[in-house]
């Protein structure tokens, strides 16, 4: 089918997928059904056959959904993005037929799975039951990489490069081997809490989720085009941007380098393509992004100004975030000027994070206090915080997104780093967790499921909002801005502004400093999770 579509034989391409399909439905395999259920819906599309096109996404998205319940997050992201293709079929379809409410479902279908599994189902999965030879293995494998990680520190302070390219060999293989156990856990403990995988809001549910002054948008890649979906109230929207080249573009023009480079006026025509047909934006005082993976490095401080923005992963999250009930969180347990003298990582000190870690913290570990084991202590001294803040490097790992981590101060016993695998292993009371290190809104990206990190660690493992950057940050204008941040966000006496509201005025503050104006100094900063 797909050879003949690539030739235009398109007629064809449909009677080979549906014959395809006939055949594959006899075997009763799922992963067969699907592949020729994508075929088809491409078929279709080449052909406009929109309506049927839609049909057959909405039957594959079904079956999706059914097979990747009892994955573990990382797999099961794996696994949806190798079927990513379906949900864009579902867009463009829903999208030509002018069914925005099936619009938001295909894109809510394909961004809601995986994080929401693991948000919703946390408690579940901690208290499962498993078998005790499984337990043991977690154990021990835990075990295993913590003496390796005492190793590596060891070695690392005699300075021998030998004995530290083999103890980090050796510590390696050990992290590797805890998050293969992690997995299987995460798939058994889905057995044994009887998990279901959850299904996408609908758009009533998402409604109901919105305040009144909010609009959720959108942003969507298809392969053949880009799209804008908005719903505000008893409203909804769906916008074509233009094809997918032209608006790379204009990202490629306005975004230069890597870390990205601003460049203000040709950001400006971005801008303009993102937003000139969007109506339900108009009057709204926060805008809700769900971006597309691809459109990650855009900063939607930018596209939206006048607005307070968040990011959420998806409006069925936004929905569960809401309708979760809990206590507000007392106090702020802050890290700052990890010790990384002598450190083979070569990572330079940051000194404006001690003074930023003892201006927001009510309980501030600083310089060799900043390690992980006073960390987990200091967490559990409270029952709820009001944020946690890492002002520290944030060290991204693309190609094993669960070994992303902080590098902290090391110890006799730690190498210095929270890992994403360590997060996920506990449950973060918080209301709020603040990345004030470079690049922490990065990790593996999945098309269908977004960024695998350490933001979207804290998330699953219960905070509901996260403030992290997207690029390499400037030491002082990130101190200037946290300070205002948590002046607005925090204050010591009376209630402060939602959390959304006091970013954009940070950022305001530090873009108003003559040194500081570019955006490059500021609009890295984003709010993931709730804006309350």
């Amino acid at each position: 089918s797909s050879a003949l579509l690539a030739m235009g034989r398109t007629d064809e391409a449909i009677e080979s997928a549906r014959t395809a399909l006939e055949l594959s439905e006899r075997t009763e395999s799922p992963a067969l059904v699907l592949v020729s259920l994508t075929a088809l819906g491409k078929a279709l599309l080449a052909k406009e056959i929109w309506a049927e096109a839609a049909a057959v996404a909405r039957r594959a998205a079904d079956i999706l959904a059914d097979t990747t319940d009892r994955l573990a997050d990382e797999s099961a992201a794996r696994a949806k993005d190798m079927r990513a293709e379906i949900y864009a079929v579902g867009v463009e379809a829903t999208a030509r037929t002018k069914e925005v409410a099936e619009s938001v479902f295909f894109i809510e279908a394909g961004r809601a799975g995986a994080l929401l599994t693991g948000m919703k189902n946390a408690h579940a999965l901690r208290d499962a039951v498993l078998p005790p030879p499984l337990r043991r293995e977690e154990q021990q494998a835990r075990s295993a990489a913590a003496e390796a990680s005492a190793q590596l520190a060891a070695a690392r302070r005699t300075g021998k490069r030998r004995a530290i390219r083999t103890a980090r060999d050796a510590h390696r293989k050990a992290e590797a081997a805890l998050q293969a156990v992690v997995e299987r856990v995460q798939r058994e403990a889905k057995d044994a809490a009887h998990v279901v995988y959850p299904r996408p809001a609908d758009v009533g549910r998402i409604r109901k989720a919105l305040r009144g002054d909010e609009v959720l948008v959108h942003f969507v890649v298809t392969p053949w085009n880009v799209y804008v979906t908005s719903v505000r109230g008893d409203r909804f929207e769906s916008v074509q941007v233009g094809a997918v080249e032209e608006v790379s573009d204009l990202i490629d023009a306005a975004l230069l380098g890597e870390p990205p480079y601003v460049d203000e006026a040709q950001f400006a025509a971005l801008r303009e393509k993102l937003t000139s047909e969007l109506e339900l934006v108009e009057g709204a005082k926060r805008v809700l992004v769900s971006p597309a993976p691809e459109l990650g490095h855009v900063p939607f401080t930018l596209v939206f100004p006048e607005h307070d923005v968040a990011y959420v992963p998806s409006g069925t999250v936004l929905a569960f975030l809401r309708e979760r009930e809990r206590a507000s969180g007392r106090g702020v347990l802050s890290l700052g000027a990890p010790v990384y003298t002598g450190d083979p990582r070569g990572l330079p000190s940051l000194p404006e994070t001690r003074k930023e870690a003892v201006a927001v913290g009510e309980i501030a570990l600083l310089g060799p206090e900043a390690n992980e084991l006073r960390f987990w202590k200091a967490l559990e001294s409270r029952p709820r915080w009001r944020a946690l803040h890492f002002a520290c490097h944030g060290i991204v790992d693309t190609k094993r997104p669960l070994l992303s981590h902080h590098a902290l101060s090391a110890t006799a016993s730690s190498d210095g780093s929270l890992s994403a695998l360590e997060v996920l292993g506990h449950e973060i009371p918080a209301d709020l967790v603040v990345l004030s290190a470079c690049d922490t809104a990065l990790g593996r990206v999945y098309r269908a499921e977004g960024v695998l990190g350490l933001a979207r660690s804290f998330m699953v493992s219960g905070v509901p909002a996260v403030l992290c950057s997207q690029w390499k940050v400037d030491d002082a204008a990130t101190r200037a801005l946290m300070l205002e941040f948590y002046t607005l966000w925090n204050p010591e006496a009376g209630s402060g502004l939602d959390a959304a509201e006091a970013l954009r005025k940070a950022q305001a503050h530090v873009r108003s400093q003559t040194q500081w104006a570019h955006p490059q100094y500021w609009a890295a900063w984003v709010l993931w999770g709730l804006p309350d």
